[in-house]
């Protein structure tokens, strides 16, 4: 990921000076964001967090530093209990019984022993020929997204000695992957969606691809359909009901490249940067037809969507809460200003975990 612009580092400071002002105000009775907001801070951790992954009570959140546990067990109380230091950062973590899986940049596939959260002891690793991206566990295997290396298979199934299986080398940069039903749906930058078949782990084969028109940068794949997200092009859906020949099917265009996608039932919910959170219904994944939108006033950058509520990570504008129980007419709920620039979010049990630029968790 890259580091803050100059430009974001002026507006975070600008941002501050208005808490700040706004702090003062209320303190002498001429407002108050508690009559604005029902939404609270209920716990949080400072830092600068890029990624972040839940398991049970626990709460996997890693940076340049390397990888931190947060116990959430008490949610209004987030209490770090573990951290165990990764030269080169975690780009992406996966839970996998009692092992986090991460890629780990330009040190390649990296496995932690979280079996003890309070004592994360490094298990075993394979430093892949490029830059890990992404990595998916499916099987027994790992399946990393490799950058300029393309996609890497490793056999972990004793993850104490991951050993290297086999590889396709994309002919752009993996940035992320999917594996779904003995296929690897990858996000190849330049060359669009690459289909590669893992069926047999150890001799990964290109099966297909569809290249859209400009970067693509984010990924979903839902019955039988994956949803590309394209600088230039917005969403692009892509028939992969014969992945060996990936075919067009429709295509939602918002003049933004999405930075998140999650399809949930007939709708995809689009976080689209400074346009907010765009609902798009889906049920026809040929013709995928507008249904709402809330202009989240950040940078909407992930979304997860839970019982009926799309929580946006929405930049310097921190947790966004809107209610999408009718996708036609989004309605601000709430939310938390978490100071800093929140980049993902994942919903358990009824909160919302912010991983944020700036201040953590």
């Amino acid at each position: 990921m890259t580091q803050p612009s100059f430009k974001s580092n002026i507006w975070i400071m600008l941002i501050t000076f208005a808490v700040l002002l706004l702090t003062i105000l209320t303190a002498n009775g001429k407002a108050s964001a508690e009559d604005q907001i029902d939404c609270r801070n209920i716990g949080g951790y400072g830092g600068s967090y890029y990624d972040i992954a839940y398991d049970n009570e626990y709460v996997y959140v890693g940076n340049f530093q390397g990888l931190s546990i947060f116990d959430v067990s008490d949610p209004s109380g987030p209490e770090k209990v573990g951290f165990i230091s990764l030269e080169g950062g975690v780009k992406d973590v996966i839970i996998e019984s009692d092992y986090a899986y991460i890629a780990n940049g330009e040190n390649g596939l990296v496995v932690v022993d979280i079996s003890d959260p309070t004592d994360p002891q490094y298990a075993g690793g394979y430093n892949t020929a490029g830059e890990s991206y992404g990595v998916n566990i499916n099987g027994g295997y790992a399946y990393i997204a490799d950058l300029e290396n393309g996609l890497v298979v490793v056999d972990v199934s004793d993850p104490m000695d991951p050993q290297y299986t086999g590889g396709d080398n994309t002919s752009d940069d993996a940035l992320g992957v999917v594996v779904n039903n003995e296929y690897a749906y990858i996000v190849d930058a330049l060359d669009g969606l690459v289909v590669v078949d893992v069926s047999d782990p150890t001799d990964p084969q290109y099966a297909g691809g569809y290249d859209t028109e400009s970067i693509a940068s984010s990924l979903d794949v839902s019955g039988g359909y994956a949803f590309v997200g394209d600088r230039n092009e917005g969403m692009v859906v892509v028939d992969i009901s014969n992945p060996t020949n990936p075919q067009y099917a429709g295509g939602f265009d918002t003049y933004g490249g999405p930075r998140g996608i999650t399809v949930s039932g007939n709708y995809a919910f689009i976080g689209y940067s400074y346009d907010g959170l765009v609902v798009v219904d889906v049920s026809d994944p040929k013709d995928p037809q507008y249904s709402g939108e809330y202009d989240t006033n950040g940078s909407a950058n992930d979304v997860a969507v839970s019982g009926g509520y799309a929580y946006v990570a929405d930049g310097n504008k921190g947790l966004v809460v809107v209610d999408v129980g009718d996708p036609t007419d989004p309605l601000h709920m709430g939310g938390y200003d978490s100071a800093g620039h929140a980049r993902d979010v994942v919903v358990s049990n009824g909160y919302a975990y912010i991983a944020d630029f700036d201040y953590g968790l």
